[in-house]
């Protein structure tokens, strides 16, 4: 789950991901010392990525860590080749 680009993760998340799951790759990367980026097309996608953060959260208190997300947005085009926006959450150690 996720791909890397050196020091940061990236997460692409859809309406089905298992936040469980998620979470627990999220808190695996940030206690790597990588910077996690997720990013979510739709409010699906945008719910199951907060739930994975909140399940990070609690994987890394665990390790007195605590998480900040800042949030932007990108787009991205879609095989009929307009373009969409979707959200973009970066996470890292407070």
């Amino acid at each position: 789950m996720g791909t890397d680009n050196g020091d940061e993760k990236i997460f692409r998340v859809s309406s089905n991901t298992p936040t469980k799951d998620l979470g627990a790759a999220i808190a695996h990367a940030i206690l790597d010392n990588k910077t996690v980026c997720i990013r979510a097309v739709g409010h699906g996608a945008i719910g199951q990525a907060g739930k994975g953060i909140a399940v990070a959260e609690g994987h890394v208190a665990r390790h007195a860590v605590r998480l900040k997300t800042n949030f932007g947005f990108f787009t991205t085009p879609m095989p009929d080749k307009k373009e969409v926006s979707g959200l973009l959450m970066r996470v890292v150690r407070d």
